[in-house]
């Protein structure tokens, strides 16, 4: 049975939804307030369905993934808890350094 969790966001995710919006911010801000919040819907209904989503393993051990449109976001999940690391555009390669938490 799957079980919700409350979620949290890297500072490097945050940055990412923050880099996002700024870059649609001069072509169209409505478009990148949209964008930002279906990516924020997505992860909170990702953590309240208690959704494990894809596991990306052969990036870094335990990493998993769920996409929103064009966007793919990496997360570990921890018992309670959707740790929301990286938020990228799909077609970017990642790594493990990518997504390690910083200290």
């Amino acid at each position: 049975m799957t079980k919700a969790r409350i979620y949290s966001l890297s500072s490097r995710a945050i940055r990412d939804l923050i880099d996002l919006y700024k870059f649609l911010e001069d072509k169209n801000p409505v478009a990148g307030e949209q964008l930002v919040s279906a990516i924020e819907r997505k992860i909170r209904d990702t953590a309240r369905l208690g959704l494990t989503g894809v596991s990306r393993d052969w990036i870094s051990s335990g990493l998993r993934a769920v996409n929103h449109k064009n966007r793919c976001i990496y997360f570990r999940v921890k018992e309670n808890e959707l740790r929301i690391l990286r938020i990228v555009h799909g077609h970017q390669n990642i790594g493990a350094e990518d997504v390690e938490e910083e200290n």
